[in-house]
């Protein structure tokens, strides 16, 4: 039997190469593409976390609060949302349903039916007031002490001097809100940014990490006609200007572009989600 000569076998040599060589291109190519699409996936995953966190605690910020209600601690008046530092910012969460005076017993000692909606385990409470205008000051204090009883509650306030003086000058509350204050705040770490929140008194939890940037922009009514007509970086609710909205923007670039890439380039290669929110104040 004849076999096959040494030019018949380099020649299927070669062409099973070339196969071969083609089918791994194209292996490597798809998988190539999957390993952008999973990154890219993955990066709008965490700048959609990262804008959803927020927002929905921002969505939330003074429920039960009357329409541009305020709160006011130590002398410094705090908007339901304001700025927190560099791209940070402070929200009030109210953490139960208001409930109603039944008397005032002493100057800052209230009594209140005993419906078991007011939370005091060291939060901040707020007072109801009656007839307040819009974006007017909410004084708040630090619940000191608690007598529960059958038919109602005794609750002892704690207030600043300059608190007592608002509180005197509005006439008797007619409720309490127990409200707390929520922080985020972002840092650098790893080369990277980290969005961070807590609660007043705990300690900082990680939200989202890997972002490459993440910004607030505010929308504010400085005339107090009740119509946007400024944007600013910050906020902290110490002027004559309301909060009437604020913008969420995160973006995460799904991998690293090269040194040389055009400024262009690098922003297709960003994966961002944002996100507009009302606030009462307007």
């Amino acid at each position: 039997m004849r076999g096959f000569s040494l030019l018949e076998l380099l020649v299927a040599m070669v062409c099973t190469t070339l196969i071969a060589a083609a089918i791994s291109s194209i292996l490597v190519g798809t998988a190539s593409v999957s390993r952008r699409e999973w990154s890219a996936i993955r990066a709008r995953g965490i700048a959609r976390a990262a804008v959803s966190a927020v927002a929905a605690d921002v969505a939330r910020a003074g429920t039960g609060l009357e329409r541009g209600g305020a709160v006011q601690r130590d002398g410094e008046r705090i908007p339901i949302v304001s700025s927190d530092g560099a791209s940070g910012l402070r929200i009030v969460r109210t953490l139960g349903e208001a409930v109603e005076i039944v008397a005032l017993v002493a100057p800052g000692v209230y009594e209140v039916e005993a419906t078991g909606a007011l939370v005091v385990g060291g939060s901040v409470v707020g007072v109801d007031l009656p007839g307040r205008p819009v974006a007017a000051p909410l004084p708040v204090g630090r619940v000191a002490a608690l007598s529960a009883g059958i038919i109602s509650d005794e609750v002892v306030v704690a207030w600043s001097p300059a608190e007592v003086l608002s509180l005197a000058a509005w006439g008797q509350p007619r409720a309490l809100v127990p409200v707390r204050f929520r922080q985020y705040a972002v840092r650098a770490q790893a080369g990277a940014l980290q969005l961070r929140r807590r609660d007043e008194g705990g300690s900082w939890q990680p939200i989202a990490d890997g972002l490459d940037w993440f910004r607030i922009a505010w929308t504010l009514d400085t005339d107090g006609d009740g119509i946007p007509d400024a944007r600013a970086a910050s906020f902290s609710g110490s002027g004559s200007a309301s909060a009437c909205g604020l913008s969420l923007e995160a973006g995460v670039r799904p991998w690293r572009s090269r040194s040389n890439d055009s400024p262009a380039g690098r922003a297709r290669r960003t994966e961002s989600a944002s996100r507009w929110i009302d606030l009462p104040a307007c």
